[in-house]
């Protein structure tokens, strides 16, 4: 995914891991340009990193 290039908006959230902000970052993105299917996809991997990021289960959601 890290190809695309998305353009540089991005959301501060609640979160201390950068690779948390990052892939919720490219997940909005990704939704804003009508890919929700990549953006899930992108919060789902954020997850990961921060299970209790309220933000990216809104994403999801």
């Amino acid at each position: 995914m890290d190809h695309f290039d998305l353009g540089t908006y991005r959301r501060p959230i609640s979160t201390s891991s950068a690779e948390t902000q990052r892939w919720f970052d490219i997940g909005l993105n990704w939704c804003y340009g009508f890919n929700h299917e990549e953006g899930i996809k992108c919060f789902a991997k954020a997850l990961q990193t921060d299970p209790h990021c309220a933000f990216l289960h809104w994403g999801i959601a």
